[in-house]
């Protein structure tokens, strides 16, 4: 729909760290601080089939621009190195 509209350069946002959330420490977390694992192994799952669908896009939408943006690595490093930020 949004080719046909005239889009050409389109963003495609992975998922971040769901099992950082403050939803998912208070229900799913041992302590309410460590970061649900089984959660973000779905994600991470999820996330790195994007990249390949991301290029069959760019093979398929001739003229436009898919890319790809990994939200979780941004995320995940600020998490991880909080005063680097």
């Amino acid at each position: 729909a949004l080719y046909k509209e005239g889009a050409r350069k389109v963003a495609i946002f992975g998922v971040g760290p769901v099992g950082c959330t403050p939803s998912a420490l208070s229900q799913h977390s041992p302590d309410g601080e460590t970061c649900v694992e089984a959660i973000n192994d779905a994600v991470r799952s999820f996330n790195s089939r994007l990249p390949d669908l991301v290029d069959h896009f760019n093979a398929r939408f001739e003229g436009a621009r898919f890319t790809y943006i990994n939200v979780y690595a941004m995320f995940d490093d600020i998490h991880n190195k909080p005063c680097h930020y």
